[in-house]
């Protein structure tokens, strides 16, 4: 919007004549004082011009980002994960020759139900 609405970019500006000039092949017209003359507004333009290719660069680069950003289809039924485990709160006093079940403190259980609407993916090759 700032480039649409720079004041040297107006219809009867001295820049735009000067661009407009040198755009239609009329440079040899050109004089080196009109040009110093408008050198302020050169550079102010080419700074607004910069920009605004910027930000278009960065909404194409928005834009890509949205189609990675799509939902992928939900896993099989089949391949839904079901899962039960106990949750010790001790197991210090656990040794080699111990048995899980002989553990009276179980305290809570971990299922595949904390996981809602995540699915889990497994990756088998190199991801990077």
């Amino acid at each position: 919007l700032k480039l649409l609405d720079e004041p040297a970019l107006q219809d009867g500006s001295e820049f735009r004549n000067l661009m407009n000039d040198s755009h239609h092949g009329n440079a040899d017209d050109i004089k080196f004082t009109d040009v110093v003359k408008n050198n302020s507004n050169c550079c102010k333009v080419q700074r607004l011009v910069e920009s605004a290719h910027e930000e278009y660069e960065r909404w194409m680069r928005k834009d890509r980002l949205a189609q990675d950003t799509i939902k992928p289809k939900t896993p099989d039924s089949s391949s839904i994960i079901k899962f039960e485990l106990p949750v010790y709160e001790n197991l210090a006093a656990v040794t080699s020759d111990s048995n899980l079940s002989d553990i009276n403190e179980k305290t809570d259980t971990l299922s595949a139900d904390i996981l809602g609407d995540y699915a889990v993916y497994v990756v088998n090759s190199d991801s990077l």
